[in-house]
């Protein structure tokens, strides 16, 4: 008894058909595997609207933490009466959830490139967080710090600025809330007055007299600008009880104005909550043009080289925003990240291999040497940094000021910076170490950890009486975040059913060939089987009669 699909010759026919397409679709998915899965991911990773990569690219998808801890100076009297060794305790953490959103998008198809600027807002998280941001600590006072290393230097101005400090009984050292310091931002008569200066002078436009740049394109008060992710110092600014209207910012940018954000205050992040100015304009590489160039910051502000650092270290290069060429650790042992905060790029190299949820990911460890000085590292001489190895000199990104960066608790750097202080730093670099972890096929960044520490150097001014004229030197630590992004784990599957596609193809590759090969069999075992049925020539289909011969008859 046959099978019903062979009865008829047009049945037969289309099962030759169906073991054929069947026999080259398994040889297909077997052969170009490799070929087929590249094909989708750089279809998907490249940066244009519609591509799974634009939708995560414009908008976070990933929960990003960051924890902020601060230093609390305990005994500040000391410090000048004494010359005792400061003692720190530790504060934190204070924990912010951050969104990032690019907006001002503008695409340049010639040359495969979009411009943007980050728009961020900051959510307090007071679960994961020690205590209420009116929580009070000891620290550094910046406008008067900064304001003194403005008029280093200057026999005159060292006298006038120490009469004025002495007139407004100004102090180093000042007891503010988390808020203030961190978005609401404090009150301080220095500020006041710088800003009057820049009121009524035009030629402090970048740089005031007291250090604090006003122009919209500076990131802070000291260099620093506020995110925390993605890119610069991997912050990102969020809304946490901010006054900036988010739809404003937007029309005063879509409107080509370029007016200047008012700093009247002091805060770290101060009317950066909601707002998309402190990161500037950046333009990266879409991967459109070439995949191999996908991320790679082309300029910022328009400039492809920074004036803070002379020669290459000055070079506007590395990752805009973590974004990766597929397969880039295959072929490198080094990642860059471009940071607008440091106003330079970082390297990750190479370190582990590990798993974050079922997912094989390749580490990438900050560089021991990233901060190194000169004498240790001579590759660094172009930064700077000329103070004992381990912390960034940043005292010329953005806006001058006595500001330096390292990681946390001085981690890697020379013990000497930890030995200034009696207690309170503790280098761990469990704790302290900065790390990018990427998907070896796709180059997806699965984890982002991000570490640094905001420095502010103490130290005399010969020509002022009051306050700066016998202070002892001192790197002192203001706080450092801990700044984490990692794919959850109900996101994980989507990214594992991805790079299990090579997989899929191989086993739908296997079961097509044994599909395809199983019905030519069944053809052929069928072609087979009509043959030997078919009758014999002298076959007439009836019976047969055997008839008798007569005796002497020959056959």
């Amino acid at each position: 008894m046959s099978c019903w699909c062979l009865q008829t010759p047009g049945r037969r026919a289309l099962m030759l058909l169906a073991a054929t397409l069947s026999i080259l679709t398994g040889i297909t998915l077997l052969a170009f595997t490799h070929q087929l899965f590249n094909n989708i991911i750089n279809s998907q990773v490249v940066i244009k609207e519609g591509t799974a990569s634009y939708a995560a690219w414009k908008k976070t998808p990933i929960p990003v933490f960051t924890k902020f801890y601060f230093f609390d100076m305990l005994n500040p009297q000391e410090l000048f009466h004494r010359h005792e060794m400061p003692i720190l305790e530790e504060r934190g953490p204070y924990t912010f959830r951050e969104v990032e959103r690019k907006v001002n998008l503008s695409w340049h198809p010639e040359n495969g490139t979009v411009s943007y600027k980050r728009m961020k807002h900051w959510y307090f998280e007071p679960s994961m967080s020690i205590g209420p941001l009116n929580d009070t600590i000891t620290t550094i006072n910046v406008p008067v710090v900064g304001s003194a290393e403005f008029v280093r230097g200057d026999f005159f101005m060292e006298w006038g600025m120490s009469d004025m400090l002495s007139t407004i009984q100004a102090t180093i050292f000042v007891r503010r809330t988390i808020a203030e310091l961190l978005f609401d931002g404090y009150d301080d008569v220095v500020m006041d007055i710088g800003s009057s200066f820049n009121k009524e002078e035009d030629e402090y436009d970048d740089e005031d007299m007291y250090g604090f740049g006003e122009d919209q394109d500076d990131d802070d008060n000291f260099g620093f600008s506020d995110d925390e992710e993605s890119d610069g110092f991997g912050f990102d600014d969020e809304e946490y009880s901010d006054d900036s209207s988010e739809t404003g910012e937007a029309e005063k940018e879509q409107n080509g104005k370029t007016e200047k954000v008012p700093m009247d205050k002091f805060g770290w992040f101060y009317k950066r909550n909601g707002t998309s100015w402190s990161d500037g304009d950046l333009l990266m590489e879409t991967g459109t043009a070439d995949v191999n160039r996908l991320g790679k910051i082309v300029s910022w502000n328009g400039q492809h080289k920074t004036e803070a650092y002379e020669g290459r270290c000055g070079v506007v290069q590395g990752s805009a925003d973590g974004l990766f060429p597929p397969g880039i650790s295959k072929t490198s042992d080094i990642i860059a990240i471009f940071s607008t905060d440091l106003c330079r790029s970082l390297q990750f190299k190479k370190k582990d291999e590990l798993e974050h949820f079922g997912i094989a990911a390749i580490k990438y460890q900050l560089e021991e040497e990233s901060f190194a000085n000169g004498t240790v590292c001579p590759e660094n001489t172009c930064f700077g940094n000329n103070l004992r190895t381990g912390v960034q000199n940043v005292t010329q990104c953005k806006v001058k000021s006595p500001a330096f960066v390292s990681r946390p608790h001085f981690h890697l750097a020379d013990p000497y910076y930890a030995e200034q202080f009696q207690y309170g730093v503790h280098p761990d670099p469990n704790l302290h170490e900065s790390s990018f972890w990427l998907e070896p096929q796709t180059s997806i960044p699965i984890k982002v950890e991000m570490r640094l520490q905001l420095n502010i150097l103490l130290q005399s001014v010969p020509g002022m009486e009051y306050l700066f004229k016998d202070l002892q030197q001192v790197m002192f630590p203001v706080m450092w975040f801990d700044s984490v992004a990692a794919v959850p784990e109900d996101m994980a599957g989507s990214l594992r059913l991805l790079i299990s596609l090579p997989i899929m193809f191989r086993v739908s590759g296997g079961l097509s060939l044994l599909v395809g090969t199983l019905l030519l069999l069944l053809l052929c075992r069928h072609k087979l089987r009509g043959e030997q049925n078919k009758p014999g020539p002298l076959s007439s289909g009836g019976s047969y009669r055997v008839v008798p011969r007569e005796e002497g008859q020959q056959l």
